[in-house]
């Protein structure tokens, strides 16, 4: 199912990944995933999107105050202006099917959400995948 990829250098795709099986998404995201849900999603979106994030990819600042390899996009997304905690690594976007959170699916509109992004994150670069 094509859903929306981000990465923490700032490149923006339409991927394919097949959510009904943990393999397939852990190659997509390069090893083990956590799915999260924020108000910051939602309030974006306007519907139930979820972020779907390397288990380890998300942190507190280092002793500075800084993280120089945050996703800016997931890490806003992810409420890092109420929680300071940055996104680290690529995530990919994904929608519950039938309401269910166990059920996930791509994100629907994909061309549309994907310019809102572009809109709102103007340093997004799509990149384009052969499928």
């Amino acid at each position: 199912m094509k859903t929306i990829k981000i990465t923490a250098d700032n490149k923006i795709s339409i991927v394919d990944v097949d959510f009904s099986n943990n393999r397939a998404i852990m190659d997509a995201m390069g090893g083990p995933v956590e799915v999260v849900t924020t108000n910051e999603l939602y309030d974006f979106f306007k519907c139930p999107v979820l972020m779907m994030l390397d288990k380890n990819s998300y942190k507190p600042k280092d002793v500075n105050g800084f993280c120089p390899s945050a996703n800016a996009v997931a890490s806003f997304l992810y409420g890092y202006v109420k929680t300071g905690i940055p996104v680290l690594g690529d995530v990919i976007l994904a929608q519950p099917a039938g309401g269910r959170i166990e059920n996930l699916e791509g994100v629907g509109e994909l061309e549309e959400k994907m310019q809102m992004l572009m809109q709102r994150f103007s340093f997004l670069e799509t990149v384009q995948k052969g499928w």
